[in-house]
């Protein structure tokens, strides 16, 4: 086990600590962790670990950028998996952010089961699907958005810690 292995592993438990605590990801937890991945890898492999590290952060910054965007996660998330670029590079993040798509997905499917709202919820995508394909209808909004925001969000930095453990064990 290397030291950005360690690294990395605390910055993980401490961000699914403090967001599902808290949720939110500080600042203070995460700024140390991104110099220390840019410190680290410039240490080990030159000029070319400081150009992998911030790589790896530029586009973990900017794989979460739109769906910070729109609403759908918060800030923390993004400088969350900015800073595990930091630490990993552009190849890792690339694949730790998909893993963390998909289990995001599958737990997003779960706590709308657990909620008692995942047939409702199917049914509405399903519906607002149907009128974007067909032919000379315009589509839907998807109704009662506001009224969903009661419900509450999914901590992302569950799926996103499950994307790094499953990229990392898959390197």
């Amino acid at each position: 086990m290397t030291l950005r292995d360690c690294l990395l592993g605390v910055l993980v438990v401490g961000a699914v600590y403090t967001d599902l605590r808290l949720r939110r990801i500080p600042n203070r937890l995460l700024l140390p962790f991104l110099l220390l991945g840019v410190f680290v890898n410039t240490w080990v492999a030159g000029w070319s670990g400081l150009l992998d590290s911030l790589a790896g952060s530029g586009l973990g910054l900017l794989l979460l950028l739109l769906p910070y965007l729109a609403g759908g996660i918060g800030g923390g998330d993004v400088k969350f998996l900015a800073t595990v670029g930091a630490l990993t590079g552009p190849v890792f993040i690339w694949r730790a952010f998909l893993a963390g798509a998909i289990a995001g997905g599958v737990l997003s499917l779960v706590q709308l089961a657990f909620q008692g709202r995942l047939l409702q919820v199917l049914k509405r995508v399903g519906f607002w699907l149907w009128q974007v394909v067909t032919p000379g209808m315009e589509p839907a909004t998807l109704e009662n958005l506001e009224s969903d925001r009661k419900w509450g969000k999914l901590p992302y930095a569950v799926p996103l810690s499950i994307g790094v453990l499953v990229s990392r064990l898959w390197l």
